[in-house]
Parts: structure tokens; C-alpha cells; sequence
């Protein structure tokens, strides 16, 4: 996941990115599904979950097979700190 800017015309993005995350996938069918604000202006991320023999989306070390909810508002991403799930992820 790639945060991009825009200068003077809002709705063309500048072509350089910053990489805020990045998750490691064992499979090609890991595919993100969805990524939408909500209304607390968080960022969610549905990470895949695809046919794993690992069964990843079970494992609580992980961050694939989840709805990932992260704080883009500052120069990275965080962890909101209402997370129940805070010390979770990879």
C-alpha cells in the first residue's frame, strides 16, 4: 500500500509514492479485496484470504485473512489506539 500526494490539480496524483505497508504472500491468490475510509476516517483493508493450506487467516502472527483497520493521517500509518487487536500483525 502506496500513500500518493497531488500538487495543483486535486485530481491528478503526483506518479511518486510513499510505501506505507507492505505484507508478505505466500500464494498469488492473497488479494486484497477492498480498501474504503470509514466514517472515523480510518483506513480498512481487507488483506485476502485465498485457498491457504496454511490456514494464515487463523493465525493471530499474521496480517493476511483480516480486515485491517490503520491510521493514515500522519506521515505513516499507525494503529488506532482504540484496536483491541494492537499487538497483533507480522
Amino acid at each position: 500500500m502506496a500513500r500518493y500526494t497531488v500538487n495543483n490539480n486535486p485530481n491528478i496524483a503526483n506518479t511518486n509514492g510513499t510505501i506505507l505497508l507492505t505484507i508478505s504472500q505466500p500464494f498469488n491468490n492473497y488479494i486484497a479485496r477492498k480498501l474504503a475510509f470509514g466514517a472515523d476516517d480510518y483506513l480498512y483493508i481487507a488483506s485476502g484470504n485465498g485457498d491457504d493450506p496454511g490456514n494464515r487467516a487463523q493465525n493471530t502472527n499474521t496480517l493476511l485473512g483480516k480486515i485491517l483497520s490503520i491510521d493514515v493521517s500522519g506521515a505513516t500509518y499507525s494503529n488506532p489506539s482504540d484496536n483491541p487487536y494492537i499487538s497483533w500483525g507480522d
